[in-house]
């Protein structure tokens, strides 16, 4: 065989190798060596080096599958907490009062609901609410844990609190007493009396409450402290989930030097699987990861993986996660209008219409118990309906109407 031969069939086999539209050349490393001990291409060796895995420059790139677009673009819709109740679906997310938004599907189209919070509670500071969580306890008896500004924590400090109402689509009404908090604040006395990791007092509260029921029917809230270190906490709460329990403390699920928060406590039959979001909120490098452990304090012991990030799915700063009955995954990503986010602060440099949108994608589970990321939900088309001279504007109401299939297999809340 002529050396020009065996050089063309070099060539041909390295195109093969780096030609395929998932790969990238960052990706695929692909090598040849040519040797040849005389003239005639004796003692010719070939080594051609390809990735042991031929879906990673996939996952690097992004599945072809995974482009998902916002359910909305009405209003924001950060750290989002979703709630199928009757047939509908209730997102309600950061902001003045937390913003609620309600569907008759995933898909849409939804509608804005105005705030779920009927007012603050006196001890709260300011009406930005942060990263709230829906839980029923009863029939007609559901919960709102909330973060709110607090005095004594400095200007981001926060602590939770909790409110109530008959149905998720009602206005929700606040206790008196913070259920979490440091003893530093200007509040009432919270019945969980937090000691924060961080030495900073800028910012020692607690935020991103999320509630959690054992399958003893024992109730539980999960926390992040403020600062950096940060922790994820979880405190046992009354059977009514108003308030911590007596004598109890709360336990430490994670820790992270950096900033790790938006916990999500999945019970498996072997484990436990903890959903957080990490990295600073505010850059696309924001990211959803998942930790699995046989036990709740093993959960600190391993490492985090990447669930939902920007090269998985070309969002910019995909987190803030809520689980709905363990099949749907609701967060939030950076929109920009007319292109793509730019690698930059897209929070303390407001640009390019930049706003945190909510998405849907659902959430499928392999035999060894890990979360995968699914398919987006893909939005509805909203109709248009022409008014004419004499019709009237459909008035809000708190009736959920008839009720209505749920799809993916969830259940009613």
């Amino acid at each position: 065989m002529s050396w020009s031969l065996l050089t063309a069939l070099v060539m041909t086999l390295l195109s093969l190798g780096t030609s395929s539209s998932t790969a990238s050349a960052a990706s695929v490393q692909t090598s040849a060596q040519l040797s040849s001990t005389n003239g005639s291409g004796r003692g010719l060796t070939l080594r051609l080096a390809f990735p042991r895995n031929p879906l990673a420059s996939r996952v690097t790139q992004g599945h072809p599958g995974r482009k998902g677009r916002p359910l909305f673009r009405h209003t924001e819709m950060p750290d989002p907490t979703g709630f199928a109740y009757r047939g509908r679906y209730v997102a309600i997310g950061t902001g003045s009062l937390a913003p609620r938004s309600i569907a008759t599907s995933v898909a849409g189209p939804w509608r804005d609901r105005g705030s779920a919070l009927k007012r603050l509670p006196r001890w709260a500071t300011g009406r930005n609410i942060w990263a709230s969580d829906i839980v029923q306890v009863r029939k007609n008896k559901f919960l709102l844990y909330f973060a709110a500004p607090a005095g004594g924590l400095g200007p981001l400090g926060r602590c939770i609190g909790v409110a109530v109402a008959s149905s998720p689509l009602k206005k929700f009404h606040p206790k008196r007493r913070p259920i979490s908090c440091p003893r530093t604040a200007h509040t009432p006395l919270a019945s969980d009396k937090v000691r924060p990791p961080s030495p900073s007092k800028e910012a020692a509260g607690v935020i991103d409450p999320e509630g959690y029921q054992s399958r003893n029917g024992a109730r539980y809230l999960l926390y992040r402290t403020q600062g950096t270190p940060s922790s994820i906490r979880m405190v046992r709460l009354t059977r009514d989930g108003l308030r911590a329990r007596k004598g109890g403390r709360a336990r430490v699920l994670a820790f992270a030097r950096g900033v790790i928060e938006n916990p999500v406590l999945i019970q498996q039959r072997k484990g436990w699987v903890l959903i957080t979001s990490q990295g600073y909120y505010g850059d696309c490098d924001y990211r959803t990861t998942w930790r699995r452990a046989p036990t709740l304090q093993g959960l600190k012991k391993v490492r985090s993986r990447a669930l939902v990030t920007r090269a998985s799915t070309r969002l910019c700063g995909p987190g803030g996660a809520d689980v709905i009955h363990g099949s749907l995954l609701f967060f939030h990503a950076w929109t920009c209008r007319e292109r793509a986010c730019p690698r930059s602060d897209l929070q303390r440099v407001p640009r390019f219409g930049a706003m945190r949108s909510l998405f849907a994608a659902q959430l499928r589970w392999d035999r060894r118990g890990r979360p995968h990321l699914g398919r987006f939900v893909k939005p509805a088309k909203k109709k248009r309906h022409h008014q004419g001279a004499h019709q009237q504007p459909e008035p809000e109401t708190d009736d959920p109407g008839p009720l209505l299939p749920l799809p993916l297999g969830l259940r009613e809340g």
